[in-house]
Protein backbone atom coordinates (compact mmCIF):
# COMPACT_ATOMS: atom_id res chain seq x y z
CA UNK A 1 0.00 0.00 0.00
CA UNK A 2 1.16 3.35 -1.06
CA UNK A 3 0.39 6.63 1.23
CA UNK A 4 1.37 10.30 0.51
CA UNK A 5 2.78 11.91 3.77
CA UNK A 6 0.75 15.08 5.05
CA UNK A 7 2.30 18.58 4.40
CA UNK A 8 2.58 19.09 7.82
CA UNK A 9 4.74 17.44 9.48
CA UNK A 10 6.05 16.50 13.03
CA UNK A 11 9.53 17.48 14.51
CA UNK A 12 10.80 14.03 15.89
CA UNK A 13 13.91 13.35 18.05
CA UNK A 14 16.62 11.26 16.36
CA UNK A 15 16.50 7.52 18.12
CA UNK A 16 19.57 7.27 20.19
CA UNK A 17 21.93 4.35 21.14
CA UNK A 18 22.33 3.52 17.35
CA UNK A 19 25.65 3.13 15.66
CA UNK A 20 25.40 7.15 14.54
CA UNK A 21 25.62 8.08 18.15
CA UNK A 22 23.93 11.28 16.90
CA UNK A 23 21.09 13.39 18.80
CA UNK A 24 17.78 14.91 17.45
CA UNK A 25 18.04 18.14 18.51
CA UNK A 26 19.22 21.06 16.54
CA UNK A 27 22.91 21.97 16.50
CA UNK A 28 25.63 23.51 14.57
CA UNK A 29 29.07 22.54 15.09
CA UNK A 30 32.35 24.23 14.77
CA UNK A 31 35.96 22.16 14.74
CA UNK A 32 39.07 23.01 16.67
CA UNK A 33 42.09 21.53 18.29
CA UNK A 34 42.72 20.35 21.84
CA UNK A 35 45.58 21.04 23.55
CA UNK A 36 46.72 17.48 23.06
CA UNK A 37 46.50 18.37 19.60
CA UNK A 38 43.43 15.79 18.83
CA UNK A 39 40.51 17.67 17.04
CA UNK A 40 37.83 18.48 19.05
CA UNK A 41 34.40 20.46 18.37
CA UNK A 42 32.11 22.94 19.97
CA UNK A 43 28.59 22.38 19.90
CA UNK A 44 25.54 24.91 20.47
CA UNK A 45 22.18 22.94 20.95
CA UNK A 46 19.30 24.48 21.15
CA UNK A 47 15.99 22.05 22.42
CA UNK A 48 13.10 21.99 20.09
CA UNK A 49 11.15 24.64 22.23
CA UNK A 50 12.20 27.41 23.62
CA UNK A 51 14.84 29.45 21.89
CA UNK A 52 18.08 30.35 23.40
CA UNK A 53 19.75 26.99 24.30
CA UNK A 54 22.48 26.95 26.58
CA UNK A 55 26.37 27.06 26.52
CA UNK A 56 28.39 25.50 23.43
CA UNK A 57 29.77 22.03 24.78
CA UNK A 58 33.23 21.04 23.56
CA UNK A 59 33.35 17.42 23.01
CA UNK A 60 35.86 14.54 21.87
CA UNK A 61 34.63 12.29 19.15
CA UNK A 62 36.11 8.71 19.84
CA UNK A 63 35.78 6.08 17.34
CA UNK A 64 34.61 2.42 17.98
CA UNK A 65 35.30 -0.69 16.12
CA UNK A 66 33.68 -3.64 16.37
CA UNK A 67 35.47 -6.78 14.94
CA UNK A 68 34.68 -10.72 13.38
CA UNK A 69 37.09 -11.57 15.94
CA UNK A 70 37.50 -10.74 19.34
CA UNK A 71 38.36 -7.12 19.57
CA UNK A 72 36.73 -3.83 19.78
CA UNK A 73 39.18 -1.13 19.36
CA UNK A 74 38.52 2.56 20.41
CA UNK A 75 40.50 5.58 18.45
CA UNK A 76 40.45 9.46 18.27
CA UNK A 77 38.94 10.69 15.67
CA UNK A 78 41.00 14.38 13.93
CA UNK A 79 37.97 16.51 12.32
CA UNK A 80 40.17 18.14 10.25
CA UNK A 81 42.31 15.68 8.50
CA UNK A 82 39.85 12.81 8.86
CA UNK A 83 42.79 10.43 10.45
CA UNK A 84 42.27 7.74 13.43
CA UNK A 85 44.82 7.04 16.20
CA UNK A 86 44.92 4.62 18.55
CA UNK A 87 43.65 4.73 22.06
CA UNK A 88 42.93 1.22 23.45
CA UNK A 89 41.47 -2.25 22.64
CA UNK A 90 39.52 -4.74 24.58
CA UNK A 91 38.89 -8.05 24.72
CA UNK A 92 35.26 -8.15 24.02
CA UNK A 93 34.13 -12.11 23.51
CA UNK A 94 33.14 -13.59 20.64
CA UNK A 95 32.11 -12.01 17.46
CA UNK A 96 31.46 -8.35 18.47
CA UNK A 97 30.38 -7.69 15.08
CA UNK A 98 27.87 -4.52 16.18
CA UNK A 99 28.07 -1.82 19.40
CA UNK A 100 25.44 0.47 20.10
CA UNK A 101 25.78 3.27 23.14
CA UNK A 102 23.35 4.73 25.80
CA UNK A 103 22.19 8.46 24.89
CA UNK A 104 24.92 9.92 26.82
CA UNK A 105 27.97 7.61 25.74
CA UNK A 106 28.03 6.38 29.10
CA UNK A 107 27.60 3.29 28.25
CA UNK A 108 28.77 0.78 25.22
CA UNK A 109 26.97 -2.81 24.50
CA UNK A 110 28.11 -5.25 22.15
CA UNK A 111 26.63 -8.80 20.71
CA UNK A 112 28.96 -11.88 20.51
CA UNK A 113 27.39 -13.51 17.14
CA UNK A 114 29.88 -16.56 18.13
CA UNK A 115 28.41 -17.53 21.95
CA UNK A 116 24.71 -15.48 20.90
CA UNK A 117 25.61 -13.00 24.22
CA UNK A 118 25.27 -9.44 24.56
CA UNK A 119 28.10 -8.08 26.17
CA UNK A 120 28.04 -4.58 28.56
CA UNK A 121 31.32 -2.04 28.67
CA UNK A 122 31.40 1.15 30.24
CA UNK A 123 33.08 4.29 28.42
CA UNK A 124 35.29 6.15 30.53
CA UNK A 125 34.11 9.92 29.68
CA UNK A 126 37.74 11.26 30.06
CA UNK A 127 39.69 8.61 27.83
CA UNK A 128 37.03 6.92 25.82
CA UNK A 129 38.46 3.32 27.11
CA UNK A 130 36.25 0.45 27.93
CA UNK A 131 35.99 -1.44 31.00
CA UNK A 132 34.05 -4.92 31.24
CA UNK A 133 30.63 -4.95 33.18
CA UNK A 134 28.66 -8.33 32.46
CA UNK A 135 27.25 -10.68 29.81
CA UNK A 136 24.29 -12.22 29.18
CA UNK A 137 22.45 -14.47 26.62
CA UNK A 138 21.12 -13.01 23.55
CA UNK A 139 17.70 -14.89 23.95
CA UNK A 140 18.32 -16.21 20.03
CA UNK A 141 21.09 -17.26 18.44
CA UNK A 142 23.76 -15.43 16.56
CA UNK A 143 22.67 -11.82 17.35
CA UNK A 144 23.42 -9.81 14.58
CA UNK A 145 22.54 -5.88 16.04
CA UNK A 146 22.09 -4.39 19.46
CA UNK A 147 20.58 -1.10 19.79
CA UNK A 148 19.63 1.16 22.99
CA UNK A 149 16.10 2.94 23.01
CA UNK A 150 15.64 6.51 22.99
CA UNK A 151 14.95 6.63 26.98
CA UNK A 152 18.60 4.99 27.58
CA UNK A 153 16.41 2.49 30.03
CA UNK A 154 16.63 -0.57 27.35
CA UNK A 155 19.02 -2.68 25.20
CA UNK A 156 17.40 -4.30 22.57
CA UNK A 157 18.66 -7.52 20.30
CA UNK A 158 18.37 -8.94 17.04
CA UNK A 159 18.93 -12.64 17.19
CA UNK A 160 20.28 -13.31 12.94
CA UNK A 161 19.88 -17.19 13.58
CA UNK A 162 16.89 -18.05 15.69
CA UNK A 163 14.84 -14.58 14.28
CA UNK A 164 14.13 -13.51 17.98
CA UNK A 165 14.29 -10.13 18.88
CA UNK A 166 14.72 -9.40 22.85
CA UNK A 167 14.74 -6.45 25.31
CA UNK A 168 16.82 -5.94 28.26
CA UNK A 169 16.85 -3.54 31.44
CA UNK A 170 19.64 -1.65 32.24
CA UNK A 171 21.27 -1.18 35.55
CA UNK A 172 22.03 1.32 37.56
CA UNK A 173 25.98 0.72 36.68
CA UNK A 174 24.98 0.28 32.78
CA UNK A 175 25.24 -4.00 33.27
CA UNK A 176 22.35 -5.76 31.26
CA UNK A 177 19.53 -7.30 33.51
CA UNK A 178 18.18 -10.22 32.02
CA UNK A 179 15.61 -10.74 35.12
CA UNK A 180 13.73 -8.47 33.06
CA UNK A 181 13.79 -9.76 29.94
CA UNK A 182 11.58 -9.54 27.24
CA UNK A 183 11.75 -12.30 24.35
CA UNK A 184 9.30 -12.35 21.00
CA UNK A 185 9.71 -13.97 17.10
CA UNK A 186 10.08 -11.38 14.53
CA UNK A 187 10.92 -13.79 11.97
CA UNK A 188 13.90 -14.93 9.44
CA UNK A 189 17.13 -13.36 9.86
CA UNK A 190 15.82 -10.72 12.16
CA UNK A 191 19.41 -8.04 10.97
CA UNK A 192 18.46 -4.93 13.08
CA UNK A 193 16.10 -3.77 15.99
CA UNK A 194 15.67 -0.19 16.56
CA UNK A 195 13.63 2.08 18.60
CA UNK A 196 11.61 5.01 16.67
CA UNK A 197 10.72 7.51 19.23
CA UNK A 198 8.12 9.22 16.81
CA UNK A 199 5.53 6.23 17.96
CA UNK A 200 6.90 4.75 20.40
CA UNK A 201 7.57 1.16 18.49
CA UNK A 202 9.99 -1.08 16.90
CA UNK A 203 11.19 -2.01 13.85
CA UNK A 204 13.00 -5.14 12.63
CA UNK A 205 13.67 -5.86 8.89
CA UNK A 206 14.00 -9.55 8.76
CA UNK A 207 15.75 -10.62 5.97
CA UNK A 208 14.72 -14.43 5.06
CA UNK A 209 11.25 -13.17 5.85
CA UNK A 210 11.13 -10.31 3.41
CA UNK A 211 9.09 -7.75 5.67
CA UNK A 212 9.86 -5.19 8.37
CA UNK A 213 8.23 -6.61 11.70
CA UNK A 214 7.18 -3.79 14.08
CA UNK A 215 6.65 -4.03 17.81
CA UNK A 216 4.99 -1.81 20.84
CA UNK A 217 8.06 -1.19 23.46
CA UNK A 218 6.55 -0.58 26.52
CA UNK A 219 7.78 2.52 27.94
CA UNK A 220 7.76 1.02 31.58
CA UNK A 221 8.96 -2.24 31.81
CA UNK A 222 10.51 -2.85 27.96
CA UNK A 223 7.87 -5.41 27.25
CA UNK A 224 7.94 -6.08 23.29
CA UNK A 225 4.12 -7.09 21.66
CA UNK A 226 4.19 -7.80 18.09
CA UNK A 227 1.57 -5.48 15.81
CA UNK A 228 -0.55 -7.89 14.27
CA UNK A 229 -0.86 -6.40 10.67
CA UNK A 230 1.84 -3.60 10.82
CA UNK A 231 4.00 -5.47 8.89
CA UNK A 232 5.50 -3.72 5.84
CA UNK A 233 5.41 -6.48 2.79
CA UNK A 234 8.50 -6.77 0.30
CA UNK A 235 9.16 -7.85 -2.69
CA UNK A 236 9.98 -11.54 -2.37
CA UNK A 237 13.68 -11.92 -2.15
CA UNK A 238 14.54 -8.58 -1.36
CA UNK A 239 16.20 -9.81 2.17
CA UNK A 240 15.61 -6.33 4.25
CA UNK A 241 18.91 -6.03 6.27
CA UNK A 242 19.09 -2.43 8.13
CA UNK A 243 16.56 0.37 8.73
CA UNK A 244 17.33 4.69 9.03
CA UNK A 245 15.15 6.90 9.94
CA UNK A 246 15.05 10.65 8.91
CA UNK A 247 15.83 12.95 11.52
CA UNK A 248 13.55 15.70 10.83
CA UNK A 249 10.60 13.78 8.94
CA UNK A 250 8.29 10.44 9.65
CA UNK A 251 10.50 8.65 6.97
CA UNK A 252 12.44 5.91 7.51
CA UNK A 253 14.53 3.89 4.72
CA UNK A 254 15.11 -0.06 4.28
CA UNK A 255 18.38 -1.29 2.63
CA UNK A 256 17.57 -4.80 0.85
CA UNK A 257 20.43 -7.10 0.86
CA UNK A 258 19.70 -9.11 -1.98
CA UNK A 259 17.62 -6.95 -3.71
CA UNK A 260 19.88 -3.76 -4.31
CA UNK A 261 17.54 -1.33 -3.38
CA UNK A 262 16.84 1.07 -1.01
CA UNK A 263 12.56 1.24 0.32
CA UNK A 264 11.42 4.68 1.43
CA UNK A 265 8.39 4.47 3.79
CA UNK A 266 6.41 6.33 5.83
CA UNK A 267 6.47 6.65 9.70
CA UNK A 268 2.37 6.64 10.86
CA UNK A 269 1.75 7.30 14.18
CA UNK A 270 0.66 3.73 14.86
CA UNK A 271 2.92 2.16 14.13
CA UNK A 272 2.81 0.72 10.49
CA UNK A 273 4.99 1.57 7.33
CA UNK A 274 4.40 2.41 4.09
CA UNK A 275 5.50 1.80 1.05
CA UNK A 276 6.68 5.53 -0.83
CA UNK A 277 9.39 4.55 -3.60
CA UNK A 278 11.67 2.11 -4.08
CA UNK A 279 15.65 3.01 -5.78
CA UNK A 280 18.49 0.88 -6.74
CA UNK A 281 21.67 1.09 -5.09
CA UNK A 282 24.05 -0.14 -8.00
CA UNK A 283 24.60 1.92 -11.17
CA UNK A 284 23.60 0.48 -14.51
CA UNK A 285 25.23 -2.31 -15.99
CA UNK A 286 26.83 -3.85 -12.53
CA UNK A 287 26.48 -7.36 -11.70
CA UNK A 288 23.99 -7.57 -8.92
CA UNK A 289 24.92 -11.30 -8.66
CA UNK A 290 28.08 -9.54 -7.30
CA UNK A 291 26.38 -7.54 -4.35
CA UNK A 292 25.41 -7.86 -1.65
CA UNK A 293 24.14 -4.72 0.23
CA UNK A 294 24.69 -4.08 3.80
CA UNK A 295 24.32 -0.72 5.69
CA UNK A 296 22.49 2.60 5.52
CA UNK A 297 22.62 6.16 7.16
CA UNK A 298 21.28 10.08 6.83
CA UNK A 299 23.23 13.19 7.81
CA UNK A 300 21.93 14.76 10.79
CA UNK A 301 20.79 17.60 8.19
CA UNK A 302 18.40 15.34 6.43
CA UNK A 303 19.71 16.16 3.21
CA UNK A 304 21.89 13.06 2.11
CA UNK A 305 21.61 9.40 2.71
CA UNK A 306 24.37 6.95 1.82
CA UNK A 307 23.95 2.79 0.92
CA UNK A 308 26.84 0.43 1.31
CA UNK A 309 26.99 -1.95 -1.67
CA UNK A 310 30.07 -5.08 -0.68
CA UNK A 311 30.97 -6.46 -3.76
CA UNK A 312 30.37 -3.13 -5.70
CA UNK A 313 32.48 -1.73 -2.83
CA UNK A 314 31.42 1.64 -3.24
CA UNK A 315 28.52 4.13 -1.22
CA UNK A 316 25.47 4.81 -3.02
CA UNK A 317 24.58 8.51 -2.50
CA UNK A 318 21.14 10.38 -2.74
CA UNK A 319 19.67 13.58 -2.53
CA UNK A 320 16.88 13.55 0.30
CA UNK A 321 13.65 16.23 -0.84
CA UNK A 322 13.45 18.35 2.23
CA UNK A 323 9.28 18.13 1.65
CA UNK A 324 9.02 14.09 1.51
CA UNK A 325 11.74 12.42 2.72
CA UNK A 326 12.03 10.91 -1.31
CA UNK A 327 15.20 10.10 -2.84
CA UNK A 328 17.36 11.23 -5.69
CA UNK A 329 20.67 9.38 -6.63
CA UNK A 330 23.36 11.15 -6.98
CA UNK A 331 26.23 8.76 -7.32
CA UNK A 332 28.71 6.07 -6.37
CA UNK A 333 31.46 6.67 -4.18
CA UNK A 334 34.34 3.60 -4.21
CA UNK A 335 34.97 3.02 -0.86
CA UNK A 336 38.61 2.58 -0.95
CA UNK A 337 38.76 -0.94 0.03
CA UNK A 338 36.67 -4.20 0.09
CA UNK A 339 33.30 -5.49 1.99
CA UNK A 340 32.09 -2.04 3.58
CA UNK A 341 29.83 -4.10 6.15
CA UNK A 342 29.44 -1.30 8.09
CA UNK A 343 29.69 2.48 8.16
CA UNK A 344 29.28 6.01 10.43
CA UNK A 345 28.39 9.51 9.59
CA UNK A 346 29.76 11.32 12.15
CA UNK A 347 27.90 13.47 14.29
CA UNK A 348 29.32 17.25 13.37
CA UNK A 349 28.02 15.97 9.98
CA UNK A 350 31.05 16.36 7.66
CA UNK A 351 33.06 12.88 7.86
CA UNK A 352 32.04 9.06 6.70
CA UNK A 353 33.82 6.31 8.10
CA UNK A 354 33.94 3.00 6.09
CA UNK A 355 34.61 -0.06 7.92
CA UNK A 356 35.98 -1.95 4.55
CA UNK A 357 35.39 -5.87 6.47
CA UNK A 358 37.40 -8.28 4.34
CA UNK A 359 40.80 -5.56 3.45
CA UNK A 360 41.26 -4.75 7.48
CA UNK A 361 40.99 -0.83 7.00
CA UNK A 362 38.50 2.21 7.92
CA UNK A 363 38.41 4.72 5.43
CA UNK A 364 37.56 8.04 5.97
CA UNK A 365 35.95 11.04 3.35
CA UNK A 366 34.97 14.43 3.66
CA UNK A 367 30.97 15.08 2.96
CA UNK A 368 30.54 18.26 0.28
CA UNK A 369 27.44 19.61 2.01
CA UNK A 370 26.20 21.44 -1.09
CA UNK A 371 26.84 17.87 -3.62
CA UNK A 372 26.86 14.98 -1.15
CA UNK A 373 29.37 13.68 -3.04
CA UNK A 374 32.25 12.48 -0.85
CA UNK A 375 36.30 12.57 -0.85
CA UNK A 376 38.77 10.27 0.36
CA UNK A 377 41.06 11.25 3.06
CA UNK A 378 42.74 9.02 5.19
CA UNK A 379 43.12 5.19 5.49
CA UNK A 380 43.58 3.70 9.01
CA UNK A 381 44.44 -0.36 9.16
CA UNK A 382 42.67 -2.65 11.50
CA UNK A 383 42.96 -6.11 12.57
CA UNK A 384 40.29 -8.62 12.74
CA UNK A 385 37.97 -7.43 10.40
CA UNK A 386 36.09 -4.30 11.24
CA UNK A 387 32.25 -5.10 10.82
CA UNK A 388 31.45 -1.77 12.78
CA UNK A 389 32.26 1.39 13.26
CA UNK A 390 30.63 3.95 14.80
CA UNK A 391 31.21 7.41 16.84
CA UNK A 392 29.94 8.35 19.75
CA UNK A 393 31.16 12.22 21.44
CA UNK A 394 32.72 12.41 25.17
CA UNK A 395 32.49 15.88 26.90
CA UNK A 396 36.25 17.82 26.81
CA UNK A 397 37.66 16.94 30.17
Amino acid sequence: MKSTIPVTFFLLAAACGDDSGSGGSASSTTTGTSSSGSSMSTTSTSGGTGGGGGAPVETVPYVYVGTSADKIFVLLLDRETGALSPVGEIDAGSNPSFLASDPEHRYLYAVNEGSSEVAAFSIDQASGELTFLNRVGSQGSGPAHVSVDASGSFVLAANYGSGHVASFGIGADGSLDDSSVSVQYAGENAHLIRHDPYNGVVYVPCLGSDYVNVFALDAGTGALAALGGAELELAAGSGPRHLELHPTLPVAYVINEIGDSIVVAERTPNGPLLELQTVPTLPGGADPDANACADIHVTPDGRWLYGSNRGHNSLAIYAVDEATGQLTPVGHQPTGGDWPRNFAIDPAGGLVLVANQQSDEIVSFRIDPATGLLTELTTTPTDGGPAFVGVFEQPLR
